[in-house]
């Protein structure tokens, strides 16, 4: 006697009204790539820069009970909420699933919105002990003294945008007449702007998650950038020339103390399923750079390669989240 059982609706969101929503389409055929076997339902939905769900060209609104159409409902038994930028590396989405109650992918309002504003995530990251390069924040034009004097002690300094991720709104600045230019141009894409020094460090980073009732940190990989610094451009851009080692050649003691930090920092901010961890080595020095609560999940990613080689695949992290 066969069973007819129920498949898992699954449902898979891209978009957002972010720069980096064309990203978050790659990552999001990923995931369907990964779990497309037939185990689940998938559904394949876009979300429109003035907030509309789109499935087929067809407008879906979302309620307490799915997806709901003109002519048909799609119930949601997990949801995969993939933003690169606002709505969902920012936050806000998961309080609308929170609100809904939906089990979905990833951590909470709470943690992304640390995560997702670097001053932030910088300042609680210093409370607990882990060091980060030095840095200022400022969110107006009548701060550029304070910005000024930073340049002076520093010499070369980057203006980030905080709340921004692949490098979006990030300039280095070695002429201190650039600094106004670059700061303004950092206030149109966040509120809050992070400076920072610049350093000349190797950059490495990990993947953390969570599987099978674990806390995971793979061996850091190391991004080999020949720009200044590694620009939107030199993440997704064909024609780049950086480069990266799924194994960063590191001394034994700096391989366990960025496993050890990248596990407390996962813990502190309550990081649910995944997160990237992206340190600067200088010299001997480590500093956390950023978290990333949604890393990219291209074809030239590391998160998804770094997990594979520490001997996990992606499908098999993923179809444990949505039956969990």
């Amino acid at each position: 006697m066969s069973l007819n059982l129920v498949k898992k609706n699954v449902i898979i969101i891209w978009g957002g009204d972010s720069l980096e929503r064309d990203i978050s389409k790659v990552s999001a055929q990923f995931i369907y790539d990964q779990i497309d076997d037939g185990s689940f339902d998938l559904y394949l939905f876009e979300l429109t820069r003035d907030f509309k769900f789109l499935k087929d060209n067809k407008e879906f609104s979302l309620t307490k009970d799915g997806f709901v159409s003109s002519v048909t409902t799609i119930t949601s038994d997990y949801i995969i909420p993939y933003f690169h930028g606002y709505p969902g590396e920012s936050g806000d989405f998961q309080s609308l699933l929170d609100f809904y109650g939906f089990k979905y992918l990833g951590s909470n309002s709470e943690t992304s919105k640390f995560c997702f504003n670097k001053t932030v995530t910088k300042l609680m990251a210093e409370h607990i002990g882990i060091k980060t390069t030095p840095f200022i924040s400022a969110t107006h034009l009548n701060e550029l003294s304070s910005i000024e004097s930073f340049f002076d002690t520093h010499k070369s300094i980057f203006i980030k945008a905080s709340n921004q991720g692949s490098s979006v709104g990030c300039y280095k600045v070695d002429n201190k007449e650039d600094i106004r230019d670059s700061f303004e141009k950092a206030l149109q894409v966040s509120s809050y702007v992070t400076i920072e020094k610049a350093l000349s460090p190797r950059e490495l980073e990990v993947s953390s998650f969570s599987f099978n009732g674990k806390i995971h940190i793979t061996d850091p990989s190391e991004i080999v950038c020949t720009d200044e610094f590694y620009t939107y451009d030199s993440k997704y851009n064909s024609k780049s020339n950086t480069t990266t080692q799924i194994i960063a050649n590191i001394d034994s003691h700096t391989l366990k103390n960025i496993k050890q930090i990248s596990k407390k920092l996962f813990i502190f901010f309550k990081i649910k399923d995944l997160a990237r961890i992206d340190f600067f080595l200088d010299g001997a020095e480590l500093y956390l750079n950023e978290i990333n609560t949604n890393p990219g999940l291209t074809h030239i990613s590391m998160f998804p390669r770094m997990m594979e080689n520490y001997g996990i695949a992606f499908k098999d992290f993923i179809k444990e989240k949505i039956n969990d």
